[in-house]
């Protein structure tokens, strides 16, 4: 059985009374990130609350939930030093 996050989120999509979110990977390419991911939402229909998280690092430290677009300056784009993972 295929347990990763993409297979989990296809696979509990339809599910009453179970909230899954909708996972989509970024292939951030070092310019323009609050750009890349607004563009990615509006592809997805996807909409905030969102979290965000560098790839690859499952301890939470790089994870960050934000509510609305103001936030969204202050969070994780502001955070994260993407480039070191």
């Amino acid at each position: 059985m295929k347990t990763s996050r993409h297979a989990n989120a296809e696979l509990f999509a339809n599910w009453d009374n179970l909230i899954f979110p909708k996972t989509v990977t970024l292939n951030y390419t070092g310019q323009g990130l609050l750009e890349q991911v607004e563009d990615t939402m509006r592809r997805h229909g996807m909409k905030y609350a969102i979290i965000v998280r560098v790839p690859g690092v499952q301890t939470g430290r790089t994870m960050y939930k934000i509510d609305n677009a103001q936030e969204r300056q202050k969070s994780f784009f502001q955070k994260t030093p993407l480039l070191s993972y």
